[in-house]
């Protein structure tokens, strides 16, 4: 029987994923930046926020076109891999991860023919226009695909929850039809429709929170470190104001206990004969 990897374990290895792509993004000229929850950890807490299991990072389009490019011909290290929909016909999402191939996660609602392991996720960001206007129309109809395609996607699975079961069915009847790797594709190119080196503001929109995701360009480029689990990552230069934008004011402060909770539900294994060295 496949070893179950604990959270705790889970976490270090997430930590070496992602050491090992910042020394690749440095070796090669690539810029990121940490992102959303891992961002706020590393302002909060230092580190992951407790009651959080994921890594979350930003690239500028430009640098992660770069990078997904690089990828077909080179490896960050040989037991990783990156996965996004131009590769893998299962793989639900408009961003890129980066995951260790020893290990396998079942996730609940998505196709296990995707076969990933442990992963940290690599979004792109992408330009926007000055006018408040074009943002919102831009951001509205970005929001409105993205919705349909988490719905689309879902793989059907079985529940001992009767309204989950009810609501799994219902998605199933009415959204099953849709061609999931054609809305992906459309979501994409929406997403670039302002370049991101000509725009003054940028944002993670091919998979965005919504408008609260979008900042001033300049300033934020300007590459910070900010420790993280007993190591240093690069931060955007506008990082609190950006973490304001996302959470709000309040969010440097530790939430209401009732608040403090993981939003995400997998198991995560060792594939037979892998373990770590």
């Amino acid at each position: 029987m496949a070893k179950i990897i604990p959270v705790a374990e889970m976490k270090k290895m997430q930590i070496e994923i992602l050491q090992e792509f910042h020394q690749f993004c440095i070796t090669h000229g690539i810029k990121y930046y940490l992102y959303g929850g891992t961002l706020l950890g590393a302002v909060r807490h230092h580190g992951f926020i407790p009651w959080d299991d994921d890594i979350d990072l930003v690239l500028p389009r430009p640098d992660y076109e770069q990078l997904l490019n690089l990828l077909r011909t080179t490896k960050i290290a040989p037991n990783l891999e990156v996965i996004h929909h131009k590769i893998n016909p299962y793989y639900p999402f408009p961003f890129a991860k980066i995951f260790d191939t020893r290990t396998i996660c079942k996730i609940p609602g998505m196709d296990p023919r995707m076969q990933i392991g442990i992963w940290i996720d690599l979004f792109p960001m992408d330009g926007l226009p000055a006018s408040q206007k074009l943002q919102d129309d831009h951001i509205a109809q970005l929001q409105s695909k993205i919705k349909l395609l988490k719905r689309c996607s879902r793989t059907f699975y079985f529940s001992k929850n009767p309204i989950r079961l009810a609501k799994n069915i219902g998605i199933k009847l009415l959204y099953g039809h849709y061609n999931y790797l054609k809305l992906i594709q459309e979501i994409d190119m929406l997403a670039q429709k302002y370049p991101y080196e000509t725009s003054p503001y940028i944002g993670v929109i091919a998979f965005c929170r919504g408008k609260n995701n979008v900042i001033e360009k300049k300033g934020f480029e300007d590459q910070v470190e900010l420790p993280f689990e007993q190591y240093y990552f690069f931060a955007p230069g506008t990082y609190r104001k950006y973490l304001s934008n996302i959470y709000g004011p309040s969010c440097f402060e530790l939430p209401p206990e009732s608040e403090r909770t993981s939003g995400h539900e997998f198991m995560v294994y060792w594939k037979e004969g892998q373990n770590k060295k």
